[in-house]
This record gives C-alpha cells, sequence and structure tokens, in this order.
C-alpha cells in the first residue's frame, strides 16, 4: 500500500463565495447504489442544499449504471472523493484507490479495492472517457454557510482527501481530539463533515463537531437497507434521527437513508460475481448489513471522560458563606410533569413534619442564613405549609416558594395567592415554554390555560408589578439541547406573553435540565442519554464553576437529611458532615467539601445552571 498519498490530495478550505443554507445534506460514500440515490431523492427537504462529498461511484462498474448514477446526482453539488480523482487521472497513479490506510486495514482488504477500482476504471477509460473532464473539474472540499456558522466539507479529514483521521478509530485519540479542538478555534468552523471511512461517527468538541456519515450506499448498522446521511441545519429534522447533536443553533443529526436492499443486492450481484472482489470484500456486509450500533459511532471526547469532580479547582471544592436554605416539604404534587427531577405526583405520600420545619427555622436563625427557598413537589399540599410561611418570614430577609401556578387554582389552595402577597413570599413560577403546545405535552392537558389565569390573578394582586411582590418563571428545554441566550428568551418570553395574555412578570430563570428523574427515564427511552451527557460535557465553562449554588445552600429533604442540593438529594448523595439538621444545630461551623457527581456537569453547561438560573456572565 502507498505510504503517503499524493501531493493534489492537500486540501483547502474558502468561505469567500461559498453558499449559504438553513439546511445542509452531505452524502458521501453513495458507492454506486441507485437505489439509495432515489431513497435520497425522497428523503430531502425541497430547500435543502445537498452535497455529494466523494466516491459517487464504486460498485457501478458497468456503463448503464456509472451513467445513470450520474445522471441522477446532475441537481447536487459534486465534490470527488478519491475515486473520482484516480478516474479522473490521464496516467494510473500509485495511489490506486487510495492511500496511506490504518494499520487496522489489512493488505488482502487493500488489494480488492485496488481491484474494484482498476475494473471501475478501466471501464471508464473504455467507454466513458468523457466523464474525466467532468472529475476534473469538481472541487475536493467545500466551505458552506449553514445559518451563519462555517462548515467544512470534504470526502476524507480536514488535511487531506483520502485522510482517515476522522475515522472513529482515530477520533477516540485525545491527541487527535485536541488536534481538531485547535483546527476549529484557528479556522472558526462550527462544523467539519467527512466520509471515506465507511464507518459512521460523530465527535462533539467544546469548539466544533466532527460527523462522518459512514456511507450512504452501504448498511452502517444492522438493518440491511440502511445507509447513513449527514443533515444540518438550523431546524429539527423532519424524520427520526439516529443520532446527533445541537451546537451552536444547528441540529447537526446522522438520518437513516432507507433504499431498497433487494434490488441493489440484485444489480450488485448482477456486476459482481461470488468470487470478484468487490463480493469478497462487501458482500456479506451489503447483504447481512454491519453489526455496529447507531449508539458505537458516538466516539466520547477527552473532556467527556474526565469526572466532574477534577474539573473544579480544590479552592471551590468547600462551602463559603451558607446563605440560602432550601427546604424540599415532599413530593406529594397534582401534577406529574415529564421532566420532573423530583418525580412528584398525586399517589406520592411523602411529606415533611412539622417537628423538622421547626428545626430547620432553628438552624437558619442560629447560622444566619438569609433566604428561605421553599420546593416539592407542589409544597402547598403540605399540611404545615402556611405555618411555615407565617413563621419562615418572620426569619427570612428572602421567602421563595416554587409553584407550580395551578395548585392556585384548585380546592382547598385558592385562598393562597392573596396569603402569598400578604406575605411578600416571592414566587418562582414553572412556565417551561410560551406555546400553550408544548407547555401541555411536557405538563399536561390544560396546564397552559389553568397557569395563565392563574398568573393573571397574580398581576392583578400586583405581583410582576409591585417590586415587592417579584414573580420569576422558570424555563427548562422541552428535549435534550441546551436553553437559548437567556437575555434574548426572557424578552422573547415577555413580548409574546404580553402581546398573547397581556400578563407581566419579572425574570426568566433559564435552567438546563439534570439527567436524572423522568427527564432520566425518557432520555434512556429513546436512546438519547449518553448524547444528552455528551453535550453537557463538551459544554462545560469554567467560569460557571465559582457560582455554584451547592457552595453558598444546603438542601433539605422532607426527613430533615441535610444535602448540597435538591439534585444530589434526588440521588441520595447526602453532604459530608452532619447528615442531619439535628447533627447541624450542635456544630460550630457548617463548612464542608461539596459532594460532586457526573450529573453536576448540567450545572456547568454553557452559562451554567442553578436554582437562580444561569451562573456565569453572558456575552454581550
Amino acid at each position: 500500500m502507498m505510504e503517503h498519498c499524493p501531493s493534489d490530495y492537500a486540501l483547502q478550505f474558502s468561505w469567500e463565495e461559498s453558499p449559504s443554507c438553513e439546511t445542509l445534506y452531505v452524502v458521501g460514500g453513495l458507492y454506486g447504489n441507485f437505489q439509495a440515490l432515489q431513497a435520497l431523492k425522497s428523503l430531502v427537504e425541497p430547500e435543502a442544499l445537498v452535497v455529494l462529498n466523494g466516491d459517487v461511484h464504486w460498485f457501478d462498474a458497468s456503463v448503464e449504471s456509472f451513467v445513470r448514477i450520474e445522471e441522477g446526482i446532475a441537481d447536487y453539488i459534486l465534490l470527488n472523493g478519491n475515486v473520482e480523482v484516480e478516474l479522473a487521472r490521464q496516467e494510473k497513479s500509485e495511489a490506486g484507490c487510495g492511500c496511506f490506510y490504518p494499520s487496522w486495514t489489512s493488505s488482502l482488504t487493500v488489494k480488492w479495492a485496488n481491484a474494484i477500482h482498476e475494473r471501475l476504471r478501466e471501464r471508464v477509460d473504455s467507454s466513458l472517457r468523457g466523464y474525466k473532464e467532468r472529475f476534473g473539474a469538481r472541487a475536493k472540499s467545500l466551505g458552506i454557510w449553514v445559518g451563519g456558522k462555517r462548515v467544512a466539507v470534504t470526502h476524507g479529514d480536514e488535511k487531506s482527501l483520502a485522510g482517515w483521521m476522522c475515522s472513529k478509530e482515530n477520533l477516540q485519540n485525545p491527541k487527535r481530539q485536541r488536534e481538531l479542538e485547535n483546527w476549529f478555534k484557528e479556522n472558526g468552523v462550527s462544523v467539519l463533515a467527512s466520509s471515506h471511512t465507511c464507518g459512521a461517527a460523530l465527535l462533539a468538541l467544546p469548539h466544533g463537531v466532527v460527523i462522518n456519515n459512514g456511507a450512504a450506499g452501504l448498511p452502517n448498522f444492522s438493518s440491511l437497507g440502511s445507509g447513513v446521511v449527514t443533515r444540518i441545519s438550523t431546524q429539527k429534522a423532519p424524520c427520526q434521527r439516529l443520532y446527533g447533536v445541537y451546537f451552536e443553533g444547528l441540529f447537526i443529526d446522522a438520518i437513516e437513508l432507507n433504499y431498497d436492499s433487494e434490488a441493489f443486492i440484485k444489480e450488485f450481484r448482477a456486476i459482481w460475481g461470488e468470487d470478484s472482489p468487490a463480493f469478497l470484500s462487501y458482500g456479506e456486509r451489503i447483504e447481512r448489513g454491519n453489526p455496529a450500533t447507531p449508539k458505537e459511532a458516538l466516539v466520547v471526547s477527552y473532556a467527556d471522560s474526565t469526572p466532574f469532580g477534577e474539573r473544579i479547582p480544590d479552592s471551590l471544592k468547600e462551602t463559603h458563606k451558607l446563605h440560602t436554605m432550601q427546604l424540599n416539604l415532599g413530593k406529594v404534587c397534582n401534577l406529574a410533569c415529564r421532566h420532573c427531577h423530583v418525580e412528584a405526583g398525586p399517589n406520592r405520600r411523602e411529606q415533611m413534619s412539622q417537628e423538622v420545619m421547626k428545626k430547620a427555622l432553628e438552624l437558619f436563625v442560629r447560622h444566619d442564613f438569609e433566604t428561605l427557598d421553599i420546593t416539592g413537589g407542589a409544597p402547598e399540599m403540605n399540611p404545615h405549609f402556611e405555618w411555615l410561611i407565617h413563621e419562615g418570614s418572620k426569619v427570612a430577609s428572602r421567602l421563595i416558594v416554587r409553584t407550580n401556578l395551578v395548585i392556585l387554582k384548585e380546592s382547598p389552595w385558592e385562598h393562597l395567592a392573596e396569603f402569598y402577597a400578604k406575605h411578600k413570599v416571592e414566587l418562582v413560577a414553572s412556565l417551561p415554554e410560551v406555546s400553550e403546545e408544548e407547555v401541555d405535552r411536557v405538563r399536561g392537558r390544560g396546564v397552559y390555560g389553568d397557569s395563565i389565569e392563574v398568573i393573571k390573578r397574580l398581576n392583578a394582586l400586583g405581583y410582576g408589578k409591585n417590586p415587592d411582590l417579584k414573580l420569576d418563571f422558570v424555563y427548562n428545554p422541552s428535549g435534550p439541547f441546551l436553553p437559548p441566550r437567556a437575555m434574548e428568551l426572557e424578552r422573547l418570553y415577555k413580548e409574546q406573553l404580553f402581546e398573547k395574555e397581556e400578563i407581566f412578570f419579572n425574570r426568566l430563570l433559564s435552567m438546563n435540565n439534570i439527567p436524572i428523574g423522568r427527564f432520566r427515564d425518557s432520555l434512556e427511552r429513546s436512546g438519547e442519554l449518553l448524547e444528552y451527557e455528551t453535550l453537557l460535557r463538551t459544554h462545560f465553562n469554567p467560569s460557571a464553576t465559582p457560582h455554584l449554588m451547592c457552595r453558598s445552600q444546603i438542601s433539605v429533604s422532607y426527613e430533615g437529611r441535610i444535602y448540597d442540593c435538591d439534585f444530589n438529594q434526588m440521588l441520595s448523595l447526602e453532604a459530608q458532615g452532619a447528615k442531619s439538621l439535628g447533627e447541624m444545630l450542635v456544630q460550630k461551623s457548617l463548612k464542608r467539601r461539596v459532594v460532586f457527581g457526573e450529573h453536576c456537569y448540567a450545572c456547568t453547561a454553557a452559562l451554567g445552571s442553578s436554582c437562580q438560573g444561569v451562573i456565569a456572565p453572558e456575552p454581550l
């Protein structure tokens, strides 16, 4: 095999006079599969830009099949792969069908590949010489603007037309990942889309994403007619994706290309007999599929594998002044929301006793806490709730209740809106979307309308208007992605909610979803858990770490147990040192080391997240 690639395989990218679009499909490795080409035409949206990034030809070693493919791709942007570059040469080069194969490629595989290419070249030279000029005129790389972001498209890797450095095996190497990370930063590129290696892969790094579609014209996974194409868009895919990532406003997805495998196998066998190099090399994959699974295409980055605790400087691993006490009054709730990390609901029975509440308030006063933050479940459903508000308002500088709003419309809690106003309770209300359809999908039918009705009652009492009666809303993404910029989202909420409903509020607290509880169960069912955890890890933001809420608060369970935060509480990760209110009451100092877990990446992703919204500085 050739040790080095020809000099004309070297690549350069330019975005001057580059095409721009909102949706891009990158289709590498069609391999002369006409059925896959037909499936592609049915798959893509009419307004989408389609780039075929090389190795369009391979198994189409007859005049009829070769011409049919060329006619079928005429409407698309065409880039060369190493197959086409070598077919275009007037003189045969030493590269054969490729060069610089990785060590795991056997010499027999290379021999078969060269034999396939030689047969294809003989067909072109003898009967299809006019296509040599076409291939010679095609580019080897292309820079495209998708939603205002730079996307680099090539057949191999960022350096070479036939480079193997975007194979899954190479992408797993931390040294290679650091090289790519530097390349993304230096070139301002958001996505590198490739193919060439016949194996699908996706790697998300802090400054860019590599997506390799493997092959559009071959089974990539266990199902037979299962090619893969890359879709990069500002909009969610209209079809089911295999896997993907949301990065810098782009949905970067691997989409299954379901072609007629029976017809393809028939045509393949008609051109290539069972003793041919093509059948010996590819026959089993074409006829039986590839044993890999979509999950195996996701590559863990060097940043991903670092335990969260190792990302935090020692100086930030201890609490400083504790100013907030958060009380979880139990898991009883009138709703059973899909994203609830507490897994609360109408059938739960866990409730905080008045005795525990008294101990909590004693500790609050003894150690000069400032903020009393009351949550649940629906905290209003605790039988001692009003007593707690009455007593808490006497000692807390700031008293917060986290409410689902609709509880204030149900009996016997309708009077609590006026009760809140009397005690100047700050309300933090769940309103995960401004869309009625989305709110009802996440929280239950009719919840949006009931919430708006309650908000209007609160506005009439002065909430959202009177400086002493604060009303904040909480936004959670409706799926496995990160929130938009907090300031822009708050502006959108205020404009749309006033225009649609004439309601007022103070702040929008934007929070990342923590992959625990019902949200984690949902991700596991959809196969998106690994993808979401990778997203959180690759968006780790060091500037969020000094402001982690666990460093300035304690979380108290309905049983009076002590945790660093409500999320640790749901995972039963008790705080170090004193484990209960009783033990804390006899301590002189509440300083302790924080207990971290891998779920904590959600609190440091992008702008970070806390019960008070984002925690990292937001760029202007």
